[in-house]
């Protein structure tokens, strides 16, 4: 309007006035820079709080291999257990069959030569170092493994 005061009256009025209604009309730098820093603080805050999910996720699956591993720390004492309570009701003549047993299927199966392989080897390469092979800690093996009677007797379960 055209009387004296108008132009105060209208700035005043533009204070009190929501800006959202005003329009996009010169911003101050100031106004503009505050508007960036704002917008950069919040990228920043999502990419934060992307992190913290990322971590509360990791500790998941920590929790989770933890109680795995307690799972399968359980099961092996469940197994000890159950071993040594066999094991105290078995006679000697019992043990024995299964022990023999147990090594002619290795011998069967070629996994008693191949351990015996491996402990030549080794020796061999403790000699190569120029230790003894009494140094090892290992006793000797024999070359030849020895033959264990097949008779059904001796073979548990048979």
């Amino acid at each position: 309007m055209d009387w004296p005061g108008a132009q105060e009256m209208a700035k005043r009025f533009a204070k009190t006035i929501d800006p959202k209604l005003l329009g996009d009309e010169d911003e101050s730098p100031e106004m503009q820079a505050a508007k960036q820093q704002m917008q950069a603080m919040a990228q920043e805050m999502e990419q934060m709080h992307q992190m913290l999910q990322n971590v509360q996720k990791s500790f998941e699956n920590r929790d989770l291999e933890i109680q795995e591993f307690e799972s399968k720390i359980k099961a092996f004492d469940a197994e000890t257990k159950r071993i040594s309570a066999v094991q105290a009701g078995m006679t000697p003549d019992q043990m024995q069959d299964i022990v023999i047993g147990t090594i002619h299927a290795m011998m069967s199966s070629g996994d008693l030569r191949m351990a015996q392989d491996d402990m030549e080897q080794s020796t061999e390469a403790q000699e190569g170092m120029g230790m003894p092979p009494e140094a090892s800690g290992a006793p000797e093996q024999p070359q030849e493994a020895p033959e264990v009677p097949q008779s059904p007797q001796m073979i548990p379960g048979a």
